[in-house]
């Protein structure tokens, strides 16, 4: 086939096996039909000039399941919106996928509402190159835990990354490195917009800088008391530290630097109490005298 952009779109099929097929050329764009129950795939091949991916399976609202175990991605630069709005969609394994050219994965999985597991495991990437990754999994309300640690870069664009992912309590980012936060107005801050839940984010082998980031952020925009699990090498888990944000006392490890910003968040959050000690390190010389008042007028001893 030559011409392949909406080919089952418009079609009222419940079932469809595409065995061995080839398409040669075109776009892949809205492909399917959104009355689609079942989807089978099974040695699909695609020419070298079929590089984009992008929105394939856009609108497959009532797929339960699907396998892309078979889908030859090596040539392919975008996966954009590829599963967007298969809101029915429970389970996803994309760690056969060979994302060696690819920069953006921006909107993969929005709107994939019933979503739960999503496994990114084994995937080969260019870490250079990958740097689109907002809105990934945006309203992808049933998303409990999530690892994107296979995908660690040094990402561009994360905007919304996890927005609307209202019941997610673990993030796992170990061994990401940077995140530009300046690109798009610096609104890298609603990564975790709306996910009043999240509980814990885990950064082995972040370095301290994006872990300040990740604080900044989380303090923002999550009220959640959440717990940010760190070491130095991901060699050394099992000597993890961490920050917890908020709680009521050892709020800040000593050895990370916090700006000002999340530390008056959390001295705001703080309960009152007779007699408490909030170690804040060295991250206490960021703060004003008014600042630290707010503490001790709580009952807390600054040091």
């Amino acid at each position: 086939s030559n011409y392949i952009r909406s080919l089952f779109f418009s079609t009222n099929l419940k079932t469809l096996k595409l065995n061995n097929s080839t398409f040669v050329s075109g776009s892949v764009y809205d492909m399917f039909s959104p009355s689609l129950t079942t989807l089978e795939l099974t040695n699909l091949t695609f020419g070298d000039t079929i590089t984009n991916l992008s929105c394939m399976f856009r609108n497959c609202r009532n797929l339960t399941t699907l396998d892309v175990s078979s889908l030859n991605t090596s040539n392919c630069v975008s996966f954009a919106e590829m599963f967007r709005y298969c809101s029915k969609l429970t389970t996803i394994d994309i760690s056969n996928f060979d994302l060696s050219n690819a920069s953006s994965l921006h909107h993969m999985f929005a709107g994939c509402s019933s979503l739960t597991s999503v496994n990114l495991e084994g995937i080969t990437y260019n870490r250079g190159l990958l740097n689109s990754l907002e809105y990934m999994f945006e309203g992808c309300s049933s998303l409990v835990e999530i690892d994107i640690s296979p995908i660690a870069n040094d990402a561009t664009y994360v905007i919304g990354m996890f927005s609307g992912c209202s019941n997610l309590t673990k993030v796992n980012i170990s061994n990401w490195t940077d995140i530009n936060d300046t690109a798009s107005g610096g609104s890298h801050q609603y990564i975790f917009r709306y996910c009043d839940t999240l509980r814990e984010l885990i950064c082995y082998g972040c370095p301290a800088s994006l872990r300040e980031k990740f604080t900044f952020w989380i303090s923002n925009v999550t009220p959640s008391d959440v717990r940010i699990m760190y070491c130095d090498d991901i060699a050394n888990v099992g000597q993890e530290r961490y920050i917890q944000f908020p709680s009521n006392e050892n709020l800040i490890n000593a050895n990370v630097d916090i700006l000002r910003t999340p530390l008056l968040k959390i001295i705001n959050l703080l309960d009152v109490v007779e007699e408490g000690t909030l170690n804040l390190g060295s991250n206490k010389s960021r703060l004003t005298e008014e600042d630290l008042l707010i503490a001790t007028s709580k009952g807390w001893t600054v040091i």
